[in-house]
């Protein structure tokens, strides 16, 4: 028996991260790829875009029941992300201004 899959879209404003104080304590819990990813943008903007897309993932992990502490961060040669070991876990993310 297969197991079933669904859909779901999570929306997050990232204007609340333009707060400096939460911008840095949603940053330490976010993992150390995703603040690579963060701390490659120079725009403050952007950097609150790409923190704001690991905190939707890490939101939709645990509502799946996943730790993303407990999971190895891949990809694929497309270059599209993956879990190494959990491929059942598929996602995308993307942005619209402030929301990811």
């Amino acid at each position: 028996m297969s197991k079933a899959f669904e859909t779901k879209i999570y929306v997050f404003d990232t204007s609340v991260l333009q707060d400096e104080s939460l911008f840095k304590k949603f940053y330490r819990i976010v993992p150390s790829f995703r603040q690579k990813k963060v701390d490659f943008y120079k725009d403050y903007k952007d950097k609150c875009l790409s923190l704001g897309v690991g905190l939707v993932l890490i939101k939709a992990l645990k509502s799946a029941g996943y730790d993303i502490k407990n999971l190895e961060w891949a990809y694929y040669e497309n270059g599209r992300p993956y879990f190494k070991g959990n491929e059942e876990i598929q996602f995308a993310l993307s942005h619209s201004h402030e929301r990811r």
